[in-house]
């Protein structure tokens, strides 16, 4: 069933942010549970628990803000807006992307990891001009089943290389 989507949180980013990790858009589950990556299954938070040696799966919301921030690593989504049939993100129409010059203007942000091919999709069409400092990571979605955890690490370590 299509709903209309607002994006529900505003970015996690500060001036010192170095790199920016981009999602498509907050999942049902996300939503329901407050903040980004709230399914359960949705292996981002323990990617980030393993590049930064912190507990971001157990951790509280602020924790989380907090951790992110503190190395460096801003989070929001390519989507502000849209319609979209359930969590599908191969099923996103009407889209109203984020302002993304406003969103890096005053940072030190110089590389951008976008969140799977969905996300790349959507970043290619609005934001070309970007291209250059962008990364395509393979998507921690649960329905990635292409990449185990092992692999994911594998390809997300490249993050490391731009927080510092």
């Amino acid at each position: 069933m299509k709903r209309h989507v607002v994006h529900p949180y505003s970015p996690v980013i500060h001036q010192e942010s170095k790199v920016l990790i981009l999602g498509t858009v907050p999942s049902l589950k996300s939503i329901e549970n407050g903040f980004y990556y709230g399914h359960p299954q949705n292996r981002f938070w323990r990617i980030m628990s393993y590049l930064f040696n912190v507990d971001f799966v157990n951790a509280s919301i602020k924790e989380k803000q907090k951790y992110l921030l503190a190395n460096n690593v801003a989070l929001y989504d390519v989507v502000y807006s849209c319609d979209i049939d359930g969590s599908d993100d191969n099923k996103i129409t009407n889209i109203v992307p984020i302002d993304l010059d406003n969103l890096l203007k005053n940072t030190k942000i110089k590389h951008i990891f976008l969140n799977g091919q969905s996300c790349f999709k959507i970043f290619k069409k609005y934001f070309p001009h970007y291209l250059g400092i962008v990364s395509v990571l393979p998507s921690s979605s649960p329905r990635n089943v292409s990449y185990n955890f092992e692999k994911l690490i594998e390809r997300w370590k490249e993050i490391l290389n731009y927080c510092k």
